[in-house]
């Protein structure tokens, strides 16, 4: 058994050593066209939202013009940027603009997130008043995940028939039966 191992990872080694040595000849490298501008363009309007987001901003208007305003400023910039012919410079300013994407959106719905105001009150019941148990689950999966707890319980088991009485009448199939068991159950 170790010895087949060691001879695939020999085997996998030796590959990828192959694959690595090998040179591009005659291929031109990627062209910055395009790749500065995009970059710049993601890059200068993320970093004015992060700010405005880090700053707890509330009004739409505020994340638009600035967002475009960025926009337009790191548009510029990659413009200049791709005007040095550097391919490199250009996918790394691309790339980082792709990255911040989803942290950077993020960051905004929940700067601008729906706060209610101080003086509303919470709803709550009577003085004293237990709140209702947590409802049962119809099928326990082995794993119980509940807003107060993870358990650990006796999965439901089903035994099902694999086919519907109508498929056996218009196909030629053999009946079986399949055993299904829940393993996780989620009540939030």
């Amino acid at each position: 058994m170790l010895h087949r191992i060691a001879r695939a990872i020999l085997c996998a080694t030796a590959v990828s050593g192959f694959a690595v040595s090998g040179q591009a000849i005659g291929k031109p490298e990627a062209s910055p066209t395009g790749k500065g501008i995009t970059g710049g363009v993601l890059l200068g309007g993320e970093v004015v939202l992060l700010v405005e987001a880090a700053l707890d901003l509330q009004p739409a208007w505020a994340y638009l013009l600035g967002g475009v305003a960025g926009g337009v400023g790191g548009g510029i910039g990659g413009y200049y940027l791709e005007k040095t012919g550097d391919p490199r410079a250009n996918m790394l300013l691309l790339a980082g603009g792709m990255a911040l994407i989803i942290p950077t959106t993020v960051a905004v719905l929940n700067a601008t997130a729906y706060e209610p105001p101080k003086e509303y009150l919470e709803d709550k019941g009577p003085e004293g008043a237990e709140p209702p148990p947590p409802r049962a689950m119809v099928a326990p999966g082995l794993l119980g995940v509940t807003p107060r707890a993870l358990t650990l319980n006796l999965p439901a088991v089903d035994v099902r028939d694999l086919y519907s009485p109508l498929e056996l009448q218009r196909f030629p199939l053999r009946q079986g039966s399949e055993v299904r068991v829940q393993v996780v159950s989620w009540l939030f």
